[in-house]
């Protein structure tokens, strides 16, 4: 009997991120790591236990396996059980489903994924006889060996010092052969090196945005790509393992090459994961919107020129904070400014930064403000004071709407007064402020009377605070100098 399988990891962002921060560099890659590693060793695993003309495979990557496998009802169910009561490091836990080959690939899929929600509501307890777990992975160690590796395979071999292994199964770096896995311009095991060849620890990316006189932060950045499951819908199976290459290579090959590749050489990029449909990396803060943009022009030139599909988007995620900030912590402030952008818009197609969610567009016009307010400020005297007058605007502003949301009342914000404070601007940068808070007025008004607008206000107050985090550590080595 043939039958479509799915295996697929749970417990992945505790596994990965609920570490301590001290010294997480050299352990977060690692352990994404395993978790790519798991269903390329299950995959070996029913070729052998199947036989390898058995087994054929639609997908392997991100984590997630999809293969046609001939076999015995029984015997997958007997395989599934061993699975189960592997030691996995961690909480790990590997969900095995699979339903009979329906008449077309379409509903084989449709009908594996209603098995799939059906075994994650029906997960079993070990049933086996307590074995001794086996040494655990020192990932410190492991990655060493990681990053220097320029293939892997899969094999039946005693498991080595440091190795990733389940049951007869080790996976071991550097093997050649039929069916190695090559790491050459994957990002799988790229990462940022010091100059004895360590792994830079996120207080030193934190300092590349310091030695640029921004402010002391790290930022995690979490993007994937917008309504996938309308992409791979009522796709037949040749069309949908073509998507699924395109979209693995993208995310693990192309983005490194054109990319992050001089980003990750120089030390500001720390790539934790890229690969099936979305990414995450930790970097230097001053960079990562530049990166995230960069990325996002990629995605969607790859998506037109290869995939046909004009109107495939990305959203995005960053969020910054101190280097010693709890790794499981920024992780799920990341997915969460990720969700934010996606109910941005009903088209999706966002970015949050600095807690703000707004469309890819208006995060241009952001990006150019700040730009523009640091070149006002740095190189051409203007006072830090006008920051803070936008920002204060801007909070007054929702003051102001929640007043009028309570008392039934409308009162338009005094945007105008923004004009008033031009009188403290120094009169060579008069046009240029008057032309953003003419700007920024209007979309003030705009907003209040709910017109339709391409002007969002609070991008205007997030290019301020972005200005403000640019420049931190240049007043207090203006300070210094003074000194």
């Amino acid at each position: 009997m043939r039958y479509i399988i799915k295996i697929d990891v749970s417990g992945i962002q505790k596994f990965i991120f609920d570490i301590p921060s001290e010294g997480a560099s050299k352990q977060l890659k690692a352990r994404s790591f395993y978790v790519f590693a798991i269903p390329h060793i299950v995959l070996e695993m029913l070729r052998n236990r199947f036989g390898r003309e058995n087994v054929e495979v639609i997908y392997n990557g991100g984590g997630n396996l999809f293969a046609f496998i001939i076999a015995k009802e029984d015997a997958l169910r007997t395989f599934r059980t061993e699975l189960e009561n592997f030691e996995f490091e961690g909480n790990l836990f590997p969900f095995m489903s699979f339903v009979q080959e329906q008449s077309d690939f379409k509903t084989s899929m449709q009908t594996l994924n209603r098995e799939v929600n059906k075994v994650k509501l029906q997960r079993q307890f070990k049933t086996a006889p307590y074995m001794a777990k086996q040494k655990e992975i020192d990932w410190k160690d492991f990655v060493k060996d990681f990053i220097n590796a320029q293939s892997f395979k899969i094999s039946t071999s005693t498991r080595g010092k440091n190795e990733i292994s389940l049951g007869d199964f080790t996976l071991q770096f550097n093997r050649s052969g039929k069916d190695a896995f090559s790491l050459e311009g994957n990002i799988l095991n790229k990462l940022p090196l010091q100059k004895d060849g360590g792994i830079l620890e996120f207080a030193e990316l934190a300092q590349k945005s310091k030695d640029e006189e921004a402010d002391h932060k790290i930022a995690a950045l979490k993007m994937d790509v917008d309504n996938l499951g309308m992409l791979f819908r009522d796709k037949d199976q040749k069309e949908y393992e073509e998507l699924s290459k395109a979209m693995e290579n993208f995310f693990s090959k192309t983005i490194y090459s054109s990319v992050l590749k001089q980003k990750i050489d120089k030390g500001f990029i720390y790539p934790v994961f890229a690969g099936g449909d979305d990414l995450f990396f930790i970097g230097s803060w001053h960079i990562m919107p530049d990166v995230a943009k960069e990325i996002y022009h990629a995605f969607r030139n790859f998506a037109k020129n290869q995939l046909g599909r004009e109107n495939l988007t990305l959203s995005a995620g960053i969020v910054l904070a101190h280097p010693s900030y709890p790794m499981i912590r920024l992780a799920e402030e990341a997915e969460h400014a990720l969700e934010l952008a996606k109910k941005n818009d009903e088209n999706k197609d966002s970015i949050t930064f600095l807690g703000e969610p707004m469309k890819w567009t208006e995060f241009d016009k952001c990006k150019n403000h700040a730009a523009t307010f640091k070149d006002l400020i740095v190189n051409k005297g203007e006072s830090k004071a006008v920051l803070h007058r936008i920002k204060q605007s801007d909070i007054g502003f929702l003051s102001q709407k929640e007043k009028t949301l309570k008392n039934k009342k409308i009162k338009l914000p005094m945007v105008y007064r923004l004009k008033y404070y031009l009188r403290n601007i120094k009169e060579e940068n008069r046009k240029v402020m008057e032309s953003i808070f003419d700007e920024y007025s209007e979309a003030l008004l705009d907003a209040f009377l709910k017109r339709k607008s391409e002007n969002k206000p609070a991008i205007y107050a997030v290019a301020a605070r972005w200005t403000e985090l640019l420049i931190r550590n240049k007043e207090k080595n203006n300070k210094n100098e003074q000194l």
